[in-house]
């Protein structure tokens, strides 16, 4: 379970640092796959990449569902319990409302968070992730709710660094506790919004520096975006994503049936 101090963090920033959550056997693993899958994709990428003509950046989708070293991360017990805690269950009926008619938890059919996305990112100098999200998007997903000392978040979020990410090499940026804001920041009105651009130099916000290993693990209705990577390099990232049981989408039943019992209780049923 999350400390009390975690707990305290979570509803005040937004988010919490997840020091060395993966070890380096597992981060060497899942990146020579992604060596892998990236050659495969396209046999000039590592040159590409240097070149940075035009600023690189590639991304795999579903990895959880492509190799068991991504697999493992789904149910990692470095946040495990905290995303339980924080996206949280459906309540059992009181026994005063145990009629049909009774409006139980509409969008939470399961008693665990279940996995929504899992992508890997790798990205070069000159690309940027621009601001989004924030209490203010009156969505399913961008929620967050504590009540009777429970958490109740739309989408919960991982992302792990795969190798250190420090001063200039793009790091994830966030604004801390703009998770329960009733305005918007002034940067979503600027003209020139939509066309993308870092949090670099954004009033309140800040940078997660992140060692190989590490992972930040957010609330997704906090806003947040990225610095621009100006070094040299690769960044590169694996961002997972959870929420309650909303029955969406369905993984293939060959890849369902591959799983442990504890694995299929954190994806969709």
């Amino acid at each position: 379970m999350p400390t009390e101090m975690e707990d305290y963090l979570f509803d005040l920033q937004g988010y919490l640092i997840l020091k060395q959550a993966v070890d380096t056997d597992h981060l060497s693993e899942m990146n020579s796959v992604i060596d892998r899958w990236a050659t495969k994709e396209d046999a000039q990428w590592r040159e590409k990449a240097t070149q940075n003509d035009p600023p690189f950046s590639i991304s795999f989708d579903k990895v959880a569902e492509r190799d068991t070293s991504f697999l493992k991360l789904v149910n990692h017990p470095a946040w495990a319990e905290h995303m339980k805690r924080y996206i949280g269950s459906q309540d059992p009926p009181s026994k005063e409302n145990t009629e049909a008619s009774y409006p139980r938890d509409a969008i939470r059919t399961g008693d665990s968070p279940i996995l929504e996305g899992a992508t890997a990112n790798i990205r070069g100098p000159g690309i940027a992730t621009r601001l989004h999200s924030g209490a203010h998007k009156r969505r399913t997903y961008t929620q967050f709710r504590f009540h009777n000392n429970r958490f109740r978040c739309g989408e919960v979020n991982i992302i792990l660094a795969l190798n250190d990410i420090g001063p200039g090499d793009g790091a994830t940026m966030v604004i801390p506790g703009s998770h329960k804001s009733n305005l918007l920041h002034p940067a979503f009105k600027q003209p020139n919004f939509e066309e993308g651009g870092s949090l670099d130099e954004m009033e309140a916000a800040i940078e997660v520096k992140l060692d190989a290993g590490d992972a930040v693990l957010f609330v997704d209705c906090m806003a947040h975006g990225s610095a621009r990577r100006v070094n040299p390099g690769l960044r590169r990232v694996l961002i997972y994503r959870w929420g309650p049981n909303w029955k969406v989408y369905q993984p293939p039943e060959d890849f369902l049936a591959s799983l442990s019992e504890e694995q299929r209780t954190w994806f969709y049923k």
